[in-house]
């Protein structure tokens, strides 16, 4: 059996993991949609569906993770001016 703290850093290396992982993600969505979106204006045609799609889910990700932020944030400001729960 694990001990908790071993359980906290396994917890907190996947948060790393998965934060980097979206990251990367959101940035290649950005990059491929503008590429695109560029390339379809001087072609004279539409952005591709599963590039606008990629950069939807990318967006929606991104609001989480600011959201998930501003939590943490205002948790950790609460836990320092009112001490634990």
């Amino acid at each position: 059996m694990l001990s908790l703290d071993v359980w906290g850093r396994l917890f907190s290396a996947l948060g790393y993991a998965c934060g980097m992982a979206i990251f990367f993600y959101v940035n290649a969505a950005i990059v491929l949609f503008i590429i695109d979106a560029v390339k379809a204006k001087s072609q004279g045609r539409k952005i591709k569906t599963g590039i606008k799609v990629m950069f939807i889910i990318a967006m929606v990700l991104l609001a989480i993770m600011i959201a998930l932020g501003i939590y943490v944030f205002v948790l950790l400001l609460r836990l320092s001016i009112y001490g634990p729960f």
